[in-house]
C-alpha cells in the first residue's frame, strides 16, 4: 500500500507542481526551433470580437508539448504531427478561456495575491498529505530539484497567470453553481474509506543514498572483478568515521544519483528496489553502511539515512484534500456545461 498519485484541490493545479519532480526542460527536437519572430501572426479566430492570433495558439501548444512531453527530445516528423493533433485541443481551450474571463468579468469576480498565495498553500498541503512527505522534507526536494527555496518557488508558481486565470474560473464556477459543487460530510468520508489503503495508507520506509559500481549486462568475470576491487578500495573510504559519502558517491558513483550525492529517496520494502538492495538497506539502520551488494547493475555501498514506520493519514487530516478533490472532480462537467452555455450566445468567428 503505497500514497496515491497527487490529485490537487483542482484538476488543473496539477500543472503547478510538475516541477517538483525535477526543472523542466524546453521541447527538444533533431531540428533547430525556429525564432519567436518567425511564429504565425495571424487571427486564428475572434471570441466576442477578442482575437486570438495564430501566435498565442503556436505558443500555447509548444507550452502543452513541453508539460507533456518532460524535456524528451522528439523527431521533428512526429513533433509535426503530435502539434497537429493539438491544434483543435489548443483551439478549444483558448476559446473556453476567453469565454470564462469575459463571463468572470461580468460577474466581478476579483482575485488578489493574498487569495492565490491561500490557494498555492492549499495546493502544497495536499500535496503533503498525498505523498506522505513531511514540509521540510518538500522543502528540501524542492532545493535539490530546482535550486530555490518552497516559498520561492510558491511564489514563482503563484505569479503564473494561468495561475490566476484558473483559480479566478473556479471561483466563477462556484459562484454560479454552488449546490452542484458542494461536498457533504457524508461524502468526504465515503471517500476516505474507499481510499485509505490505496492513497493514504504508507508502508515502513526507508531513505538511502548509494554509490554504484555498474557492471554491464553480460560483463566478464574479469570485468565484474575489476568493478568490485574498485568498489572494496571506496567502501574503506566511506567507513571511516569522517567518510563524506556524498562526496565519494559524486565522485565515484556510475548511476544517475550521484549527482545527488547517491540519494535515492525514501522508498518501501517491495517493489522499488533490486531484491539484494532492498533486502540489505531494511537490515540496516540510520547511519550504517553496508558492506558490497551485488545486483544486475553492479556492486553497491549503500548508507540508510532515514528509516518512517507504516503510517495511515487520519480523516481528519485528510478531509481537506478530499473534498478539494471530489470537488475538482464535479468542476469538469460543470465547467463543461458553463462553457456550452456561453456558445450558445457567443460570437465566434474564424478568417475565410
Amino acid at each position: 500500500m503505497t500514497f496515491g498519485k497527487t490529485v490537487f484541490g483542482a484538476a488543473v493545479w496539477t500543472c503547478f507542481l510538475v516541477p517538483i519532480a525535477g526543472a523542466q526542460s524546453p521541447l527538444k527536437s533533431t531540428e533547430v526551433a525556429a525564432p519567436a519572430t518567425s511564429l504565425p501572426k495571424g487571427v486564428a479566430c475572434t471570441v466576442n470580437g477578442r482575437a486570438i492570433t495564430q501566435r498565442e495558439v503556436a505558443e500555447t501548444v509548444d507550452a502543452v508539448l513541453a508539460e507533456r512531453t518532460q524535456g524528451q527530445s522528439i523527431p521533428p516528423k512526429m513533433l509535426a504531427q503530435l502539434r497537429e493533433r493539438l491544434l483543435p485541443e489548443v483551439m478549444a481551450g483558448l476559446i473556453a478561456d476567453e469565454l470564462l474571463n469575459e463571463d468572470a468579468d461580468k460577474a466581478k469576480i476579483n482575485v488578489t495575491n493574498e487569495d492565490l498565495s491561500q490557494e498555492m498553500e492549499k495546493v502544497v498541503r495536499s500535496h503533503l498529505v498525498r505523498s506522505g512527505m513531511s514540509r521540510s522534507e518538500f522543502e528540501a526536494q524542492i532545493q535539490s530539484n530546482l535550486g530555490i527555496s518552497l516559498e520561492k518557488f510558491m511564489k514563482r508558481q503563484t505569479s503564473d497567470p494561468r495561475f490566476r486565470q484558473a483559480y479566478r474560473h473556479t471561483r466563477l464556477l462556484e459562484k454560479q453553481y454552488p449546490s452542484e459543487l458542494a461536498v457533504t460530510e457524508q461524502e468526504v468520508q465515503a471517500r476516505y474509506a474507499t481510499d485509505r489503503d490505496s492513497v493514504y495508507s504508507r508502508p515502513e520506509v526507508v531513505q538511502a543514498s548509494h554509490i554504484l559500481f555498474g557492471t554491464e549486462a553480460g560483463a566478464s568475470a574479469d570485468e565484474k572483478a575489476v568493478s568490485r576491487k574498485k568498489a572494496e578500495t571506496v567502501l574503506k573510504t566511506a567507513k571511516a568515521p569522517d567518510a563524506n559519502f556524498a562526496e565519494l558517491a559524486k565522485l565515484h558513483s556510475t548511476g544517475p544519483s550521484n549527482e545527488r550525492g547517491g540519494d535515492l529517496g525514501y522508498f518501501p520494502r517491495e517493489g522499488r528496489m533490486a531484491e539484494p538492495f532492498a533486502a540489505a538497506a531494511f537490515a540496516m539502520k540510520p547511519g550504517d553502511v553496508s558492506e558490497i551488494i551485488e545486483t544486475q547493475f553492479g556492486y553497491h555501498i549503500i548508507l540508510v539515512t532515514d528509516r518512517k514506520e507504516p503510517m495511515v493519514v487520519t480523516l481528519a487530516d485528510a478531509e481537506e484534500t478530499i473534498r478539494e478533490q471530489l470537488k475538482a472532480e464535479r468542476m469538469v462537467e460543470v465547467r463543461q456545461r458553463h462553457i456550452d452555455m456561453l456558445k450558445g450566445s457567443a460570437k465566434i468567428e474564424y478568417p475565410k
